[in-house]
């Protein structure tokens, strides 16, 4: 019996902890920020292709400013909620770029 309560006690601390890596977070101390970089946008590659502007990624163990691209939203109405930096207790921590369905608007009452 206590053999079953330490393997499950120990496969619940080892699933802990990978879980614990895989979602690390990582922060800066100090907001970076937008380099001034010319883009030239390329010409859409089809009808209604959305341009998901230049933002940060995490790479190699830094942030990177990684370069936009053309993308076709993901559904009707989606719009696209650029990335930013938010102010978190550690430091700042980049909040990517995301697809959202767009408001509706209120319906009337009668």
């Amino acid at each position: 019996m206590d053999k079953r309560l330490l393997k499950s006690g120990l496969s619940v601390l080892m699933i802990m902890l990978f879980a614990a890596t895989a979602s690390a977070q990582h922060y800066m101390k100090i907001q970076p920020r937008r380099p001034v970089v010319a883009v030239r946008r390329p010409p859409p590659p089809y009808p209604n292709a959305f341009w998901v502007d230049e933002e940060w990624r995490w790479s190699n163990g830094r942030y990177i400013w990684a370069g936009g691209y053309w993308s076709r939203p993901p559904f009707m109405g989606a719009r696209w909620i650029p990335g930013r930096w938010v102010k978190a207790r550690f430091g700042w921590q980049w909040a990517p770029g995301h697809w959202n369905k767009a408001p509706r608007p209120p319906r009337p009452r009668y």
